[in-house]
């Protein structure tokens, strides 16, 4: 990996007297620094080899004296592609392949259009409705129960039997 930086001033002019400190964190989370060589007025180098796959942050900032000129983060990936990410283009094949086998619909972006009439056309006409006897439902059970024994501890309580 090869780490280029330039620390300017709030005006953008390179500063030639800045201390520049970095640090590269690893997948697994730990900080170490990075060892940065002046390259010309306001440019830092630094190279290193990175031994693991995975994504690496780089933090940098810059001073002047005292005064913070800046800071800067960088994310990176370190290792093999991913093959999501190889071809990103539309791939309408795949697309239609897929549809076609999870019995859906394609549908191009500029007939987007049409996906409201075809849910429409799609939904069944005819749905009976489904019939459930309210005395094999767990809740309709406790309510029985509930009502049962609230009745049995007001009787209890006015001294009934």
């Amino acid at each position: 990996m090869t780490v280029e930086l330039e620390a300017r001033d709030h005006s953008f002019e390179p500063v030639a007297d800045a201390t520049v400190s970095a640090t590269v964190t690893a997948p697994g989370g730990q900080d170490r620094p990075l060892p940065l060589r002046p390259a010309g007025k306001g440019k830092f180098v630094a190279a290193e080899t990175l031994e693991n796959a995975g994504l690496y942050h780089v933090r940098a900032e810059a001073k002047r004296g005292a005064a913070t000129l800046g800071m800067a983060d960088r994310w990176f990936y370190v290792g093999g592609s991913d093959r999501e990410f190889a071809d990103p283009r539309l791939n309408e094949g795949l697309l239609r392949r897929l549809a076609r086998e999870s019995g859906g619909k394609y549908v191009r972006a500029a007939d987007a259009g049409q996906i409201i009439s075809e849910l429409r056309s799609s939904a069944p006409r005819t749905t009976e409705p489904e019939r459930r006897d309210l005395w094999h439902e767990p809740w309709a059970f406790a309510l029985v129960i509930a009502l049962l024994s609230g009745e049995w501890m007001l009787r209890r309580r006015w001294g009934l039997r």
